[in-house]
């Protein structure tokens, strides 16, 4: 009987020395959020969103989810005409009455760097929970969420993204913005041209698109003067060619030009990689691009007196151009009657496939008071279910892998959707009006020096695509 107690007791012991050792480890275990932590996150936050273009139906129903969501969240969203967008922005910011969320294009977030609050490693935002049977009360809980990391941005979004958002600070990889979408160049044709030239389909390479440019039935002369009346394509030019910078960059990495190396600009260099260092990349592609407004050149097709390109095609006097999504949109609002087809950029070479992106990046200002919020409602508008409102509103490709194959699908969408995977953005310096002002200038200064000897020709375009590069680099 003795001996039957005192095992009980031995059993008590143990039970309460385990008690006692379970309630020491729950006290130096995590806590959860404090009231005072759930009061301060709960507290009502007004946040001021700035974009430019398209997309305010969508967007603003994102608001409207987010808000349900977040209910002590007010989000004042405001559109604002390009023109006026960056210098209304860094004003703004100047004067600390910037916006908390704002905009900015693929190009220029180096010069934004300092101006930009990165993606914090977590945030904490209030959600709201109803709680109770008969007498129900809305009741704050603390939500604490990852942000976005480097390795989630490069498994959710397209290569291109990661290039243009990640940076380097204090030694960490930070991510520094998240976009909608990515636009792509894609090529343009008009159908009533192709069917009365007896050309069945667009080009699927440049040599195909070569042949059916130089064509004389694409290319309509004028009988007494012999000038040329209806071009072909609607490249070559300079400064009536719109997005002519994306283009010749476009055929320049395809060529296999590397356009930088770290913060060096180099694509008036031969790569390393090419066996042949006869080959120069950027020479054949500048030569390449130039041979269709040059009227020394079998290729000629386009006059540099002809107005905008995107004028010229709406109006049914080129059978090809080059343009984004946003074209196709501006098409069928000014020009609902007209018959254009859409595919994408002819690659060069199968194994080294390249084609310029364009798009716009969400992100926080370094100057807001609530970047908790900011971030999470970045990440969320970005997230697959809502950035389906925006794309189907806009009519944009997809910056995220997952809705790739499902934009594929979509006839409207697949000559650009098919891109995405191969798309590139080499600029990443702090002056991208200077980068572009260059570029036109480059091949405005080719059309002139175009003659002489092939060799001749060639050393003239290494030296201006030397002096193009020098510059740019000044202002990177």
């Amino acid at each position: 009987m003795s001996k039957n107690i005192a095992m009980l007791f031995i059993g008590l012991g143990v039970l309460a020395i385990i008690a006692f050792v379970a309630i020491v480890v729950a006290s130096l275990g995590p806590k959860g959020p404090s009231q005072k932590e759930i009061a301060e996150a709960s507290k009502p936050v007004t946040l001021t969103y700035w974009r430019v273009f398209d997309g305010d139906a969508s967007i603003r129903q994102i608001i409207t989810v987010y808000q349900r969501l977040h209910p002590n969240v007010k989000i004042d969203y405001r559109k604002l005409r390009f023109e006026e967008y960056e210098r209304e922005i860094v004003n703004a910011l100047a004067e600390d009455r910037g916006p908390d969320i704002f905009s900015i294009h693929n190009t220029w977030v180096d010069r934004y760097l300092t101006k930009i609050e990165p993606m914090p490693p977590e945030v904490a935002v209030a959600s709201f929970v109803e709680k109770g049977t008969i007498q129900k009360k809305t009741e704050a809980v603390l939500d604490v969420k990852k942000g976005t990391n480097p390795r989630e941005v490069r498994e959710k979004f397209i290569d291109v993204v990661a290039s243009d958002v990640l940076r380097s600070m204090e030694g960490q990889e930070r991510v520094m913005g998240l976009p909608y979408f990515v636009d792509v160049l894609a090529l343009f044709y008009n159908k009533d041209s192709f069917n009365n030239a007896g050309i069945g389909a667009p080009p699927r390479n440049w040599e195909e698109f070569r042949t059916m440019a130089g064509s004389e039935y694409l290319t309509q002369l004028n009988d007494q003067t012999g000038e040329i009346v209806s071009s072909a394509a609607a490249i070559g030019g300079s400064g009536n060619i719109q997005r002519a910078p994306d283009i010749l960059a476009t055929l320049m990495m395809q060529n296999g030009a590397q356009m930088t190396d770290g913060s060096m600009i180099t694509f008036d260099k031969v790569p390393r990689s090419l066996a042949d260092s006869s080959v120069h990349p950027s020479v054949n592609a500048l030569t390449f691009y130039t041979d269709f407004a040059s009227p020394a050149t079998d290729l000629y097709t386009w006059r540099e007196d002809f107005s905008d390109s995107f004028e010229v095609f709406q109006q049914g006097l080129t059978a090809m151009m080059f343009g984004y999504s946003y074209h196709a949109q501006t098409l069928r609002d000014l020009q609902p009657r007209l018959r254009y087809g859409i595919v994408p950029v002819p690659q060069l070479n199968p194994s080294q496939q390249a084609v310029s992106a364009n798009y716009w990046i969400e992100t926080v200002s370094k100057k807001t008071k609530s970047k908790d919020y900011a971030w999470d409602f970045i990440m969320f508008a970005t997230a697959a279910e809502q950035a389906k409102l925006f794309l189907a509103e806009t009519k944009k490709p997809t910056a995220l892998r997952e809705l790739i194959e499902e934009q594929k699908q979509q006839d409207i969408m697949y000559p650009f959707a098919s891109q995405l995977l191969v798309a590139k953005n080499w600029f990443h310096g702090k002056n991208a009006e200077v980068m572009e002002a260059q570029f036109y200038a480059l091949i405005a200064e080719a059309l002139q020096l175009r003659g002489g000897s092939p060799e001749e020709q060639r050393q003239k375009f290494r030296e201006l695509l030397a002096k193009t590069r020098q510059i740019i680099q000044e202002g990177y």
